[in-house]
């Protein structure tokens, strides 16, 4: 059995499930009829806590303009994140590198020992990162140039 598609997607932002009501058609009276903001016809909203949300006249019509997006979600990229965290963590230890620093700690590299008294730089000599991910993903597409020859 196949479970049924929502009639309204979680929140692209947040990943939150949305609320949904109608606006029941109404006359303005007051400052807004001073204003002149003409009488409201009714509407249906969809709206999230994260103050995401559409209108449109018709439930069908802002249930298919809230549900149309790319299926990229929010929860898809936490997921696509934490693989690439796992990949970069795969990587170090498989390699027994480290990540090391510059002295004034605003560029990093990642490193193995050579088995002497020295290191080398998975991460290419000369180029700089500012946080490890970025210098662990040089190191990965480094490793993908050496396999390529």
């Amino acid at each position: 059995m196949t479970a049924s598609k929502p009639e309204v997607l979680p929140c692209p932002f947040c990943g939150s499930d949305p609320l949904e009501r109608a606006i029941e058609p109404h006359t303005h009276s007051g400052p807004l009829k001073a204003l002149g903001i003409p009488d409201h016809p009714g509407s249906h909203v969809i709206e999230c806590g994260c103050g995401a949300g559409m209108i449109a006249e018709a439930k069908d019509a802002v249930r298919a303009m809230w549900n149309r997006r790319e299926t990229y979600t929010y929860q898809q990229a936490r997921i696509a994140e934490q693989e690439a965290d796992q990949r970069r963590l795969e990587f170090m230890i498989a390699k027994e590198a480290h990540i090391g620093w510059n002295r004034e700690g605003e560029y990093c590299g990642v490193f193995i020992s050579d088995g002497e008294d020295g290191h080398e730089c998975l991460s290419g000599w000369g180029s700089f990162h500012e946080d490890p991910r970025s210098a662990i993903d040089a190191a990965l597409a480094q490793q993908g140039k050496e396999g390529e020859t």
